[in-house]
């Protein structure tokens, strides 16, 4: 994996889909740097969240106060501090599908289990994995196999993944 770069403004989230809203990654004029104005944005933002989706956001300010309320709603939360006054938040309705975390595999085998995960998918159903890296190749196999997914890459080079089956 890349190193993490120390810099007071990190990377965008690079997102591409293929008809799945399952990451929602909102387009904020600035990322919040109060604990209040972050949880108003998350709050809105979280509205546009499917069951099975997840957000993704940058904040300037640290997203601890925001946690326990955020747990309370039925999100399981993560943040990860990017830089000296950026943080990543990272919420998933609880009812959501597991994370599959594949980073430390080497390649195809990422690939290889997102399509055997996919084939056992009911149709509606969604699943989501984390991957080492962004997975241009994997796109037009779920592509071939009518699949709607997300993809959002991380300032690491690693990637966040969701795919639905039509239904």
């Amino acid at each position: 994996m890349a190193a993490r770069r120390e810099t007071s403004s990190p990377p965008t989230l690079a997102r591409a889909t293929r008809d799945s809203r399952g990451i929602v990654v909102p387009d904020l004029p600035a990322e919040p740097r109060e604990a209040a104005t972050a949880l108003e944005q998350v709050s809105r933002a979280l509205e546009r969240v499917p069951e099975d989706g997840v957000l993704k956001m940058r904040l300037a300010c640290d997203p601890e106060p925001l946690a326990a309320p955020l747990r309370r709603r039925g999100f399981r939360v993560r943040s990860e501090r990017l830089a000296a006054d950026h943080w990543s938040l990272e919420l998933q309705p609880e009812g959501g599908p597991a994370i599959l975390d594949l980073r430390d595999l080497e390649a195809p085998e990422p690939m290889e289990r997102i399509l055997e995960a996919c084939a056992k998918l009911a149709p509606g159903a969604a699943l989501m994995a984390r991957t080492p890296c962004y997975p241009r190749p994997l796109f037009s196999q779920l592509e071939h196999r009518a699949l709607l997914w997300a993809a959002c890459e991380e300032p690491d080079g690693s990637a966040l993944v969701h795919v639905r089956r039509p239904g």
